[in-house]
């Protein structure tokens, strides 16, 4: 007998209560193969398949399990029910618990609703799918054909290839499997790999290996195969650079603006001010460097390209948990050095200064395309720099919206023209910022983005903001 009188996923699930039903869906299978479709095993009972998602196979097997097994079946489509005036999944649970239904078999679109309607109804819930979390009766059926096919589950190595990310049954498959004894291998990019699944058992394979045991047979190049193929989240299959004979994913990933470029070396710069004057230094810098500010530097007369070594003397240096005097040599506007006793041609005198690492707005509007009467990417950069910081999030509320590759390029070469400071565009999460339809985030990413946001807009669809969150973690954006 189940501990439980629902079925809301595998996770919980034994696996004497797992071999338990299997044993009786090969029973009910030698029943069918005999022709007998009229059993009264569930006569006087009542079903209901309550699906918020459409589905042909599985709501019509939960359809004809009951009519076969003798239950009273009914289906409610949430597209038709009282779902559409507003009514809760709880409320329908309680008016079905009301009419003494026996048994619910719900799909939902969002994770953990079964599981919340079986807290509040009496009748037995049955997880036909939610979300991207579990479908228990598919992974059931592929573990009962494993088991008819080679006569038991345990010992079995079992490769599992595709979306993980996004798929239910692959879940299912890897608690009821593991329960059983079999050992699950999972083959997916990395970007369609979720984080923690080695964590519940999985033998995670991409093309860096496989975490929890050596991959065999040639599985592991299978695998780095796979993860070359990398799929796109929003936009199908993305084209695959070959850099140095190696593959690279033209999507971002991790700290780098692209990951198909390779990262800066050097040093951050520094900058130093004080609240009485504030000027950029124009020629201490490349275009990949954090120029260093501050009044200092106009005071000492650094200007042009005419000093392009330089030490910053007796100021005290802030570090990440510690304040230090000392010196700073700058070389062709990076950071050369940090120490006692430095020297160069030139030295800037600091002393009663505080020098810091240049100071990052996350959050400012720029405004340009579309809104240069209220503030522009020069304006909004010289006031950036003369308080210090050396780069700046734009946010998306331009005209156009900054919703396409097209404006965050833009905004990155006027931002490059201008040559004051980083300027980091921020998409907006939405098309126009509507809300209505995602924007066109790994194009953006691609381009240069490194975060999206409606600005101050509630993206009010939960689905498209999950959706939206889980492209940001694929395309490294935040």
């Amino acid at each position: 007998m189940l501990r439980s009188k629902d079925l809301t996923g595998l996770y919980d699930a034994s696996a004497e209560e797992i071999v338990e039903i299997l044993d009786r869906a090969a029973e009910m299978k030698a029943l069918l193969a005999k022709g007998r479709k009229s059993e009264k095993t569930l006569a006087g009972t009542a079903l209901v398949t309550l699906f918020y998602e459409n589905s042909t196979r599985t709501r019509t097997s939960f359809e004809l399990a009951g009519k076969y097994l003798g239950a009273h079946e009914v289906n409610i489509a949430a597209a038709s029910s009282s779902v559409q005036k507003g009514e809760t999944l709880i409320d329908t649970g309680r008016t079905l618990d009301a009419m003494k239904i026996d048994f619910i078999a719900i799909r939902h679109p969002l994770a953990g609703a079964p599981a919340l309607l079986a807290r509040n109804v009496s009748a037995s819930v049955i997880n036909a799918g939610d979300g991207m979390n579990e479908h228990p009766t598919q992974a059931l059926l592929d573990m009962f054909t494993m088991r008819e096919k080679f006569g038991k589950i345990e010992g079995l190595k079992v490769a599992i290839l595709g979306d993980i990310k996004h798929s239910r049954v692959a879940k299912s498959n890897l608690f009821g499997l593991k329960k059983l004894g079999a050992e699950v291998y999972m083959y997916a990019p990395r970007t369609l790999m979720p984080m923690g699944i080695d964590e519940l058992g999985a033998h995670v394979c991409n093309g860096g290996g496989c975490r929890g045991r050596a991959l065999r047979d040639g599985a592991e190049d299978s695998a780095r195969k796979a993860e070359g193929r990398a799929v796109s989240l929003s936009f199908g299959i993305q084209q695959v650079l070959r850099r140095k004979g190696r593959h690279s994913l033209a999507c971002r990933q991790g700290r780098d603006n692209h990951a198909s470029r390779p990262r800066q070396q050097g040093h951050r710069a520094y900058a130093f001010a004080d609240r009485r004057r504030s000027q950029r230094d124009r020629g201490a810098g490349d275009k990949r460097s954090c120029h260093a500010h501050g009044g200092a530097l106009a005071a000492q007369g650094i200007q042009g390209e005419e000093f392009m070594r330089y030490v910053i003397k007796n100021g005290s240096v802030v570090f990440k948990d510690v304040v230090r005097n000392c010196d700073i040599l700058v070389e062709d506007g990076r950071i050369a050095a940090v120490g006692e006793g430095l020297d160069a041609e030139k030295a800037i005198d600091a002393e009663g200064l505080h020098v810091f690492p240049g100071l990052i707005d996350m959050h400012v509007h720029l405004r340009e395309p579309g809104f240069e009467g209220k503030e522009d990417i020069e304006s909004g950069s010289r006031a950036a720099v003369a308080g210090g910081f050396t780069q700046v999030c734009c946010m998306p509320n331009t005209n156009p919206v900054c919703d396409n590759a097209v404006v965050v390029t833009y905004i990155l070469s006027r931002a490059k023209e201008v040559n004051l400071c980083k300027v980091r565009p921020i998409g907006s999460i939405t098309k126009g910022e509507k809300g209505e339809e995602l924007a066109e985030i790994g194009k953006m990413a691609a381009a240069g983005a490194v975060a999206i946001s409606d600005d101050g807009r509630s993206v009010m669809d939960s689905k498209i903001m999950r959706l939206a969150m889980e492209y940001a973690d694929g395309f490294g954006l935040k």
